[in-house]
């Protein structure tokens, strides 16, 4: 009977104070109802960060197209045009490989520029343009790109606030037509 009181005092000490301020006495009715759970502003806040991890560096793009045509694309997940890209410069090379493999057996080993047919030097300086072509298209595409995906990123992001105040924490997402 004893430990019986004992529990129900302890139980009853414990529950009072949780009880007593569960309650503010100055909330306004349905307050609670309006607050966001903890879980929602993780998720909010999560999902600002993933939105932010998205973010490419548009020179970073840049500087893998200027090592191969192609990276740029693929370093921001444009892998159609990447693999457009890649396959132009590789099929290039491949292009200049032949040619280069013709000109030894006609011209032999010491072929210059200047010892070439005017249709030889033709194909050369029109190879080396296509080259720039692609290369320049694909740096400048690149860089397009990335600012596009950040500009995007950057809407998103300025849609979604969380503020944290002493009093309540509140998050809001604008949505835009």
């Amino acid at each position: 009977m004893k430990t019986r009181i004992r529990i129900t005092c302890l139980l009853l000490l414990v529950s009072m104070p949780l009880l007593l301020f569960s309650q503010d006495p100055f909330a306004e009715p349905g307050f609670e109802e309006n607050m966001l759970s903890l879980p929602t502003i993780t998720n909010k806040v999560n999902t600002a960060l993933a939105l932010y991890s998205y973010k490419k560096d548009p020179f970073a793009g840049v500087a893998f197209s200027l090592i191969y045509a192609g990276a740029g694309q693929f370093y921001l997940g444009d892998y159609t045009k990447g693999s457009l890209l890649f396959l132009g410069e590789t099929l290039y090379h491949l292009f200049n490989y032949g040619i280069r493999l013709r000109f030894q057996t006609i011209y032999g080993n010491s072929a210059s520029f200047n010892t070439l047919s005017a249709t030889d030097q033709i194909l050369v300086i029109s190879s080396f343009f296509i080259y720039i072509g692609i290369k320049a298209f694909s740096m400048y595409d690149a860089y397009t790109t990335a600012d596009l995906l950040n500009r995007q990123i950057d809407k998103k992001l300025q849609s979604l606030s969380v503020s944290i105040n002493s009093e309540n924490i509140s998050v809001s997402y604008g949505i835009g037509f």
